[in-house]
């Protein structure tokens, strides 16, 4: 269920932008699920060569079938930095060692609070933001330093937020919003870009584990939290990233994107349905 009609879903327009990823080789962890499989497939639908790096390999065929040769799957866990390097390594043998985007989105949704232990914390880091980092220094050294290169973290409108029982999740998502700011300084002398994303709630694998996969359920609950009264859609997401990683956001850098239907603009009142305020109408005396 997607919420009133005037919210509709717009239409993405993938079939105006087939070719402006064309000769890039774009590497996209956590690549086979949710967001990270979307935005592969948006870029592949644009033209990219794209490589999908998850610890788990699903739906591997279904993308074959749909893009060809232009799409591979390759198992890697972003927490080993020498299997990072190995990966990227070989990729880039297969590219003339270029390579000209990478999206980090491989997340470890473990969330703990006052309970939380040591493993716990160290669990996330190690995926979350050492991951983040692992790929980001095994493919700087194959991206050409003449433009168009560029780097996509996904954070999460929970490293922005305070929500309960979420300290390891969103203490290493905040961590992404702000090693973002400094990848993109240094990576400047490169003539690289580095972005961030803080997504809300999106209709991805684990936001559908919360409803029992049940969209109408989890609709009815969640959606008075956003301005589009609606969850997003992960092909939403994608759109954002590809944008990021496009000739059109040359000028942009060392940012962070809400994608998350103004989740982060709304206030305790949200939508002020039972709320009056001062200098109102009905609250003059």
């Amino acid at each position: 269920m997607s919420g009133p009609s005037q919210f509709a879903n717009p239409k993405l327009n993938s079939e105006d932008t087939k070719t402006r990823f064309t000769d890039y080789v774009v590497l996209v962890t956590g690549g086979c699920s949710g967001i990270g499989k979307a935005t592969l497939e948006r870029f592949a639908n644009d033209g990219a060569t794209v490589y999908a790096l998850d610890i788990r390999i699903q739906k591997e065929d279904e993308l074959k079938e749909k893009f060809g040769d232009r799409v591979s799957c390759i198992e890697l866990d972003v927490s080993d930095a020498e299997r990072c390097k190995e990966v990227v390594n070989k990729i880039a043998a297969n590219h003339n060692s270029k390579i000209h985007t990478l999206v980090n989105c491989a997340a470890y949704f473990g969330s703990k609070g006052l309970e939380a232990a040591k493993s716990d914390w160290i669990k996330s880091f190690e995926v979350n933001v050492i991951g983040y980092s692992n790929m980001v220094q095994a493919v700087v050294p194959f991206m050409p330093k003449d433009g168009g290169c560029s780097v996509v973290n996904i954070g999460s409108i929970s490293g922005k937020r305070a929500q309960p029982t979420r300290w390891t999740y969103s203490a290493t998502k905040g961590a992404v919003h702000a090693v973002t700011k400094c990848m993109a300084l240094d990576l400047h002398l490169n003539n690289i870009r580095v972005n961030s994303i803080a997504p809300g709630w999106i209709w991805s694998p684990e936001v559908l584990k919360a409803c029992d996969g049940d969209r109408e359920v989890g609709h009815a609950q969640w959606h008075k939290f956003f301005m589009t009264s609606r969850l997003g859609e992960v092909e939403e997401v994608a759109a954002v990233i590809t944008f990021l990683a496009s000739k059109d956001a040359s000028y942009i850098t060392g940012a962070n994107i809400p994608v998350c239907g103004g989740y982060l603009a709304v206030g305790p009142e949200q939508m002020g349905e039972s709320s009056k305020y001062a200098g109102t109408e009905e609250s003059a005396e």
